[in-house]
């Protein structure tokens, strides 16, 4: 990353070409000022992700089916065209076609790519063009669909580790809701015709109904107001660095969160590195994958210095912040120039790790809720019935 004098963008390119030098992106800086990388003027609405408005799904089945066609010697043009015919996702289908038209019309793969940001981040963008730089287009075209394979599997994996539960628990809610506000008032008629004082718990229980009730559509726009009020936070930069330090800090959820976010920059590394793009720029890209603030902050202050002059093990090591078993696979792969290599041992050590938290978290998370919801269940009929079974003593007596 630096500046250099040309007549034209082209001129550039050419003059850092003869330099072997590869170059993933060239902009104009008009201003000759001190520029300090900052994710958050990067990215003010959150870090770009894979595949924006397009499935994942859909994104994996085009490069895989253009990896097989490119592989097997058929011309890129033609290839593209041909997919686009295939696509069912309109919007898509228009994107794809319109590659293939600027493809034909002279526009490298890379930057016909570069116009649908959406769709296509810096990752998929730079590793194509490193295929193209390097003639291995075929080869990084199957590198980065195995890494988006990935990336959708790592994904759902923690995405239903996260839903499970959460509609366990809304189900429940839901449960109890329609017992207070629909079951409990056709008691509390009964209760009436006792004539007698109830029982401590059936009166909490009552007096929370009626709460319920009476404040109701209070109640509603209050939630609304507060979910509108905590999404607004969520937009600001203070904000965003709460939640992304509430979501690591998470019991049980925080580590898999963590995990996941290591795993999948520790891949990302890998095949940038693997596909011969240099280490700083790839240490840059893979940070941009981080969709939390507070590990792309840390890593932010690693690379920084590192381009100072630092040893990326020793970068990462005097920071602190990540697990050890990761640092040492860092200084491992530098010392022996295998990085690429060290840190996909890392991406899957960290996605094994993920796997058995998620399935240790299922096997004791399922008897946990339903003993917690049966509690709540059973103690809201006890209070319900305590009044029934006080008379039917009374009457016994």
């Amino acid at each position: 990353m630096g500046a250099m004098e040309a007549t034209s963008e082209s001129a550039l390119i050419a003059k850092l070409h003869k330099q072997k030098l590869l170059v993933l992106s060239v902009s104009e800086q008009r201003e000759k000022k001190e520029q300090k990388f900052n994710l958050n003027k990067l990215f003010p609405q959150g870090i770009p992700m894979l595949g924006g408005g397009v499935k994942l799904v859909s994104l994996i089945s085009f490069t895989t089916q253009l990896s097989a066609m490119v592989s097997a010697g058929l011309p890129l043009v033609q290839s593209i065209k041909g997919l686009s015919l295939d696509i069912k996702e309109k919007n898509f289908q228009e994107v794809i076609h319109q590659l293939g038209t600027d493809v034909s019309e002279g526009t490298s793969f890379s930057r016909a790519l570069e116009k649908y940001p959406q769709i296509f981040n810096k990752i998929f963008v730079n590793l194509i063009r490193a295929g193209e730089n390097s003639g291995k287009l075929g080869q990084i075209l199957a590198q980065l669909t195995s890494y988006l394979e990935y990336n959708y599997n790592l994904r759902r994996k923690v995405i239903s580790a996260l839903i499970y539960p959460s509609v366990i628990v809304a189900f429940a809610f839901l449960v109890v809701f329609v017992m207070v506000v629909a079951i409990i008032p056709k008691f509390e008629k009964i209760y009436h015709g006792f004539g007698k004082a109830l029982p401590l718990p059936t009166q909490i229980l009552l007096g929370v109904s009626s709460l319920i009730r009476n404040n109701f559509v209070l109640g509603v726009i209050l939630a609304i107001l507060l979910l509108a009020g905590w999404y607004l936070f969520s937009l600001t930069p203070r904000g965003r660095i709460i939640i992304d330090r509430i979501k690591l800090n998470l019991p049980v959820f925080g580590p898999i969160i963590k995990k996941s976010i290591l795993s999948n920059f520790s891949r990302t590394l890998s095949v940038l590195v693997a596909s011969g793009v240099p280490l700083v720029p790839a240490l840059w890209l893979a940070t941009q994958t981080i969709n939390n603030l507070i590990i792309s902050q840390n890593l932010t202050e690693i690379i920084n210095s590192i381009e100072q002059g630092a040893g990326v093990g020793e970068g990462f090591k005097r920071k602190g912040f990540f697990p050890e078993m990761m640092v040492q696979m860092i200084t491992t792969g530098e010392k022996a120039g295998s990085m690429d290599e060290m840190v996909l041992r890392a991406a899957d050590f960290y996605e094994k790790q993920v796997d058995t938290t998620i399935s240790t978290l299922m096997t004791l998370l399922e008897p946990i809720i339903i003993a917690v919801v049966g509690l709540l269940v059973g103690g809201i009929m006890l209070a319900m019935f305590l009044p029934v079974f006080k008379m039917g003593g009374i009457m016994h007596h």
